[in-house]
């Protein structure tokens, strides 16, 4: 989420980075450019719960702050889909020191980027700022999330924000399928099978808001990232004087069982008359960031269409079958669950042969597994990615808190050892993996797609369920 700079305050802050990122140099390559060596990193814990985590950096006179609340959209009360993200926005909305607009200057002043993160699991809130400027960035950020007002003006404004985003989203026929295909998966009882509407969002007030920020945003379950050129004494005595303050609480996250390895997918058709294009969207679970198997699993995933061009679907459905432009599959995972999705789009006419031909290179890979050729193409790619990807201190900063919400309490070693984990895997233990996971069967389908232009080509081979298209998901 972007701040409410004007263009040119947003196109100058644009600018000073853009000149920062010309000197900067890959951080993290070891010599042979496939090692990773992240700066040394200081952890301790304020008396209040509060992880901190101190990386010092000086090839870049920059400092990246990060704070990870440990709470997301998978926290929100069922009937108040989209509290998360409004508690998180309304942030910026004004705090004790500053209302919204005095935000936005200072921010501008000291030429600051600052974005806001909200994923199932975690909320993430994200400041940039020049080393000369450290200071005042940090105490900014520490105003923001201490001391927020809560205006109902504020939440109006947000409010008014995400009802055109939403508005947006239903533009993208792939937003579309993807939100219709969790909404399988998961449930209309689980909150991941519950997106936000208009209607949900009308129903959150401020105190709302409030009531979330009071309940998930507590030292003890928050994790505070600093990494850069910064004076670390200095800086560790603002935490202390900033946070130290800030009461714990009793954090009683809503728990919610995620779709296991007994589920079983549905094929569904959602009618949207006009298209000439149908939009393939396939939902299966996968381990989760808690899993041993989740290397093994990112190996199948690169393999089977997270690999661009060099992978499996890409080959058989574009290169062999000329029926897409592009095709891909993507792992994510949380401590607790996965989900390995598969997109594509095609013309209405080969709707049911792409689906078939998508479907048979998963029953491929859950029965053959992955050749040598192929493992060693993963790993190849995920070791000399990795570094690539760390350019500067922010870099690591992100990279480092999606770690972090993944194994809380471990990020750091779990990031410092990555690419020696890659290095570790065999062929034996992805293609146990790939027995363990890959299903057909398991994976809830949604096609996009004007019906009567397709629908004669499933009803003779598939059995689907079948829903007109409306706003409202």
């Amino acid at each position: 989420m972007k701040t409410l700079l004007t263009k040119n305050q947003n196109r100058l802050s644009t600018l000073i980075w853009r000149l920062l990122m010309l000197l900067a140099v890959p951080l993290c390559f070891g010599m042979d450019n496939h090692s990773l060596s992240l700066p040394q990193c200081s952890q301790y814990t304020l008396d209040n719960g509060l992880r901190v985590m101190l990386l010092e950096h000086r090839e870049q006179p920059a400092v990246s702050f990060r704070m990870l609340v440990n709470a997301g959209t998978l926290d929100e009360p069922q009937g108040k889909e989209g509290t998360a993200v409004i508690t998180a926005r309304s942030l910026l909305q004004g705090c004790e020191t500053m209302n919204a607009e005095e935000t936005a200057d200072m921010l501008s002043a000291i030429a600051a980027r600052f974005n806001i993160t909200v994923r199932a699991p975690y909320t993430s809130l994200e400041l940039d700022a020049l080393t000369a400027a450290a200071d005042t960035g940090f105490n900014i950020l520490a105003d923001i999330i201490l001391t927020p007002r809560f205006a109902s003006e504020g939440i109006r404004r947000v409010k008014r924000e995400q009802r055109a985003m939403l508005e947006y989203e239903m533009l993208d026929n792939h937003t579309i399928a993807a939100k219709h295909a969790r909404r399988l998966l998961f449930g209309e009882n689980h909150p991941l099978g519950r997106p936000a509407t208009a209607a949900s969002l009308g129903g959150i007030s401020a105190s709302d808001a409030k009531s979330y920020w009071q309940r998930y945003y507590r030292p003890n379950n928050c994790t505070l990232i600093i990494i850069g050129d910064y004076d670390k004494e200095k800086m560790i005595s603002l935490i202390k004087t900033r946070f130290a303050g800030r009461q714990s609480g009793n954090i009683q996250r809503r728990r919610h069982t995620p779709p296991g390895l007994t589920h079983r997918g549905r094929l569904l058709l959602v009618d949207k008359p006009g298209m000439t294009q149908a939009v393939i969207h396939m939902l299966s679970p996968a381990p989760g960031s808690g899993s041993d198997d989740r290397w093994a699993f990112a190996t199948l995933d690169y393999t089977l269409g997270g690999g661009g061009f060099s992978s499996r679907l890409m080959s058989a459905v574009r290169s062999e079958g000329g029926r897409a432009y592009a095709v891909w599959s993507s792992y994510q995972n949380a401590p607790d669950f996965g989900l390995l999705s598969i997109t594509t789009s095609t013309q209405n006419e080969t709707a049911a042969a792409t689906y078939s031909q998508i479907t048979g290179q998963i029953e491929s890979l859950s029965r053959d597994g992955i050749t040598t050729a192929e493992l060693n193409a993963a790993k190849s790619h995920k070791i000399g990615e990795i570094p690539l990807r760390l350019e500067s201190p922010a870099d690591i900063a992100n990279l480092l808190l999606r770690y972090e919400a993944n194994y809380p309490g471990r990020g750091y070693d779990e990031l410092s050892g990555i690419l020696e984990r890659y290095r570790q895997l065999t062929r034996e233990e992805v293609n146990r993996a790939a027995g363990k996971y890959i299903d057909p069967a398991r994976f809830d389908v949604v096609i996009l797609c004007d019906l009567d232009k397709i629908r004669g080509q499933f009803e003779s081979r598939y059995e689907f369920e079948e829903i007109k298209f409306t706003k409202g998901i």
